[in-house]
């Protein structure tokens, strides 16, 4: 609860802290220009310290240990099962620096507030498929480095008066301490949450030796009440409705909704799409990080597909959370469809410096795999390129 209470307070003190910025950029201006975005982005940069930031960091160092051991090719060809007791053979420096992630940020992972998935720590194999697919090349630094807040805003375009700079000097910090509050009360509450996923998991363990489940992961679709009730009142009738619930649960987890509804939530239709994916296309959305690259693109839909991911392309997705983590190492460029100007994927792709594009709806639909793209993120755009035998 203390932790909730933490992660709520610093939340909307970040909240709080960027209304307070964005108003004081706008000073007497009606209308928010793209120089007020512009600058707006230029501050959230400043930001590199986040404690998730630290998860593709430490990943790359990994896979560049393994990269100069000569002996990647191998590792390549490993099942995930065989990588680790490989790397404690082979490369004992590797195998040593993953087991330190894994202590310190096994209990994350995709979907990470649901207790049915497996985090890193019971399941490496996202984190041993990223290196992987990395390790047969020695990455380089993409890290940005300090940059001082007092010149800083003496490079923003917006703010005339020197009221408003000493404004922002005062608030920019403040800003900083919430959002890094922010992602390390998250991350306490994930471990929390991973404590209590532990127990069940324990418990289904033993109530499947004593034959009142069949598998020990049905626990995870029963209601506490239930729970009870058949622990204590042996009501086997309840393992039907459980063996329905994990059946439909594939399905209920791909139904998508808007960003934002009113009213009842009604799912997106999954309608078959008809869109030309080789013609001209150009979508804009919200500039997070400047930079303009070409590259292929690689579009996801669900994290499952995220071993498709080669290196230097532009990922383009939904949405990203810590579970994407390993993969950042590997791309140019991100474009999402959701998500803020603090979201998982901005602070990760501010952090290294990737070009960053968020918001920027029908993504997903509108290019696919293979497209050679042009993202442009100093002005928010995305666009396909036609190459002439097309």
């Amino acid at each position: 609860m203390e932790f909730s209470n933490h992660h709520m307070m610093s939340s909307g003190g970040s909240t709080f802290y960027k209304i307070w910025i964005m108003s004081t950029l706008l000073g007497s201006s009606q209308e928010i220009t793209e120089d007020h975005l512009n600058d707006f982005t230029k501050i959230l940069s400043l930001e590199n310290n986040v404690l998730s930031g630290e998860i593709p960091k430490r990943l790359k160092n990994v896979s560049n240990v393994i990269a100069r051991s000569g002996k990647s090719k191998e590792f390549q060809k490993l099942t995930p099962k065989e990588c680790l007791p490989w790397l404690q053979k082979h490369v004992p420096e590797a195998e040593k620096q993953f087991q330190e992630i894994l202590k310190e940020h096994g209990h994350r992972g995709i979907m990470e507030f649901d207790m049915y998935y497996e985090p890193w720590s019971l399941n490496p194999t996202p984190l041993l498929e990223a290196l992987q697919s990395t390790s047969h090349m020695e990455l380089t630094n993409t890290e940005r480095g300090e940059v001082n807040i007092k010149n800083l805003i003496n490079s923003l375009k917006t703010p005339k008066s020197f009221i408003s700079k000493l404004f922002l000097r005062y608030l920019i910090p403040k800003l900083q301490s919430c959002i890094r509050s922010r992602e390390f009360t998250k991350s306490a509450l994930i471990l929390v949450g991973h404590k209590f996923r532990l127990a069940f998991r324990h418990l289904g363990y033993l109530l499947e030796k004593e034959g009142k489940l069949p598998n020990a992961n049905l626990i995870f679709f029963l209601t506490k009440y239930e729970l009870n009730e058949l622990i204590h009142e042996n009501k086997t009738e309840l393992l039907e409705k459980a063996a329905r619930r994990q059946k439909l649960y594939p399905q209920l987890n791909k139904i998508t909704y808007e960003e934002y509804n009113y009213g009842r939530p009604e799912p997106i239709p999954d309608v078959i799409s008809t869109i030309d994916l080789e013609s001209d296309c150009t979508l804009k959305g919200t500039a997070v990080y400047p930079g303009l690259i070409q590259g292929r693109a690689c579009v996801i839909t669900d994290i499952s597909q995220a071993h498709l991911i080669q290196p230097n392309d532009i990922l383009i997705t939904t949405a990203t959370d810590v579970g994407w983590s390993p993969y950042f190492p590997m791309i140019s460029g991100l474009v999402t469809e959701i998500g803020g100007l603090i979201s998982h994927g901005a602070v990760i792709a501010r952090e290294y410096g990737i070009p960053c594009v968020i918001g920027v709806k029908g993504a997903t639909r509108m290019f696919a795999t293979d497209n050679q793209l042009i993202l442009d993120a100093n002005k928010g755009n995305i666009s396909r390129v036609i190459t002439k035998d097309q």
